[in-house]
């Protein structure tokens, strides 16, 4: 709910929310839903996003929920749009379904409405497998730019034995093998949120002081920011014009050179 919440703001800024998407925001930003804050700090940190030159970068929503608050019936073609945005139905079956097993200790399997849930045989499957591909490759992405960053070696394949089993000669062999992970243990790639925490906790770490121009500029970016879209466009453009006419005015002041004399020789 937090999350999608904090994306109905996005939509806020740009005037393209709805009155039941306001309304639904503002109940579940009013401070009485707690979340630990760790998560709360995550999804604060989701949204547009402002670099040290001032230039402002926009989150697109690759897909938003219809009227129905679904994104139509679960298939191959709208598998990804459930696991890139929250949907308001199922978020509300599953706060549903946990209240029930709270209730009512037993079953805690729990299927998704009938309108939206897959009609063909199998389809659940399809979906798993496509978005299982789209996983594992961003993790292959990931791991081999950290292994290039990080000046391993790429490991190349031969041409025609590729895929064949090899024998190490004994001159690869290790002399001390390194010991293996205890039984049961198995290496865990980083999810995409990891990876995105990190990435925003360097930046934060990484960035210089900024100077009292900047400071001045992110405070008149934070108060546009509060105004309606109309009175926004209107503040840009006087914002603009004094900047344009100071320049012209500076531009425009006469030059003074100096000359230096040299003795003849």
């Amino acid at each position: 709910m937090s999350l999608y919440a904090r994306l109905i703001t996005l939509k806020q800024e740009e005037g393209s929310s709805t009155y039941d998407e306001d309304s639904f925001a503002g109940q579940v930003l009013s401070g009485n839903h707690h979340l630990p804050t760790p998560i709360e700090s995550y999804i604060k940190a989701l949204g547009h996003v402002v670099d040290n030159a001032s230039i402002r970068y926009k989150l697109a929503l690759p897909a938003w929920p219809e009227e129905d608050g679904t994104f139509g019936r679960m298939g191959p073609l709208t598998h990804w749009k459930y696991m890139s945005m929250p949907c308001p139905l199922v978020c509300r079956q599953r706060i549903q379904e946990d209240m029930r097993v709270t209730a009512t200790p037993g079953v805690r399997e729990w299927n998704l409405p009938v309108g939206i849930r897959p009609i063909e045989e199998g389809a659940g499957n399809e979906c798993k497998k496509a978005w299982a591909l789209l996983r594992d490759a961003f993790r292959r992405s990931h791991k081999k730019k950290k292994d290039t960053k990080s000046g391993q070696a790429s490991v190349h394949e031969k041409n025609g034995v590729g895929t064949l089993p090899t024998t190490p000669s004994p001159a690869q062999t290790p002399k001390h093998p390194q010991p293996k992970g205890k039984r049961g243990q198995k290496a865990t790639d980083e999810t995409p949120s990891t990876v995105l925490m990190r990435y925003i906790i360097e930046s934060k770490n990484n960035t210089p002081p900024p100077d009292d121009i900047e400071q001045v500029m992110a405070g008149v970016v934070t108060t546009l920011r509060s105004f309606p879209p109309r009175e926004r466009a209107i503040a840009k453009a006087k914002i603009f014009k004094i900047v344009s006419d100071m320049e012209i005015d500076i531009l425009s002041r006469p030059s003074t050179s100096s000359t230096v004399s040299t003795p003849s020789t």
